[in-house]
């Protein structure tokens, strides 16, 4: 993820090889993690660092985390999910929202005991849920 613009927003520009791309959607900025084969975990690990940062930066952010439903992956790595849970709180404490799509059960268990995070099956619910936010 590339620094803030000119304007002092969030350059959404992705970093190459990290495997996070970023968009702007209205109101909302969707993350989805899209691993390349044979990376290491780090490379998502870092690039979610990244963007806390920046989110650290700016207050009521609405941001979805979109996760694969990878086939062979019945869990996400532990300091990935560290770094969910850091957005999380960052944004709880600035009257953000953070909303994680993906594979529910995983992620249940693989967030669990850490801050309550709002999950959902789809990309679509997700964008649909923080449109409503967005909205009030």
């Amino acid at each position: 993820m590339g620094p803030l613009d000119a304007e002092g927003d969030l350059d959404l520009t992705p970093s190459p090889n990290t495997g996070l791309e970023l968009a702007a959607a209205g109101p909302y900025i969707t993350a989805h993690l899209n691993p390349a084969p044979g990376a290491p975990p780090r490379q998502l690990v870092k690039a979610l660092g990244a963007l806390a940062r920046k989110v650290e930066e700016h207050e009521g952010i609405l941001l979805a985390i979109h996760f694969p439903n990878l086939p062979t992956m019945d869990v996400f790595p532990p300091a990935l999910m560290r770094r969910v849970q850091q957005i999380a709180g960052i944004l709880q404490r600035q009257g953000g929202f953070l909303v994680v799509s993906g594979p529910v059960p995983v992620l249940e268990k693989a967030l669990a005991g850490g801050i309550p995070i709002c999950l959902v099956a789809s990309t679509s619910e997700a964008e649909d849920l923080l449109r409503k936010i967005a909205q009030d």
